[in-house]
């Protein structure tokens, strides 16, 4: 068996002024869009718009209030983060056509499916962040033409 000899305390200390300041940092945690409304929840059997999402940024300092609606990214039934076609300058609305909607129709005999909604920043460095969290659209189409309900959920 081998024995080390004991460890000695070791001080460290800045002595010259740059190293002993350390420059302002700010910590950023991104929050998905808020949804203020849904102005429109209609069974896709009556065609058109079948959703409609009204929502804003959570602020209007930065980095918000540099984004745009290419900011905000959608996510339809678990498929692929991906903008879309947006109205207004703030609030927002984004509706979803029945033919966007198909995939995760499918059939008459009713489904659930749900649509989320998350920020996505590009950085002053060219790091794309996004909000760890999403903003939700739970949507619950009954069998045939009874009502269909859209159950908003904001992130944090």
């Amino acid at each position: 068996m081998a024995f080390a000899p004991p460890s000695t305390a070791t001080e460290a200390v800045f002595t010259d002024a740059e190293h002993a300041t350390t420059p302002a940092m700010t910590a950023l945690r991104l929050v998905p869009p808020q949804i203020t409304a849904i102005p429109t929840c209609r069974h896709p059997l009556l065609g058109g718009t079948s959703v409609g999402i009204t929502w804003t940024w959570i602020a209007n300092d930065p980095p918000y209030s540099t984004m745009t609606t290419a900011n905000a990214q959608w996510s339809i039934g678990g498929g692929a983060w991906q903008t879309r076609t947006t109205t207004g300058t703030g609030p927002y609305t984004t509706s979803f056509p029945v033919s966007v909607l198909e995939g995760v129709l499918g059939s008459l005999l009713g489904t659930t499916y749900t649509i989320r909604m998350r920020t996505a920043w590009t950085t002053p460095g060219g790091v794309i962040w996004t909000s760890p969290s999403v903003s939700t659209v739970t949507v619950i189409v009954p069998a045939l033409l009874g009502a269909q309900t859209c159950t908003p959920a904001n992130g944090t």
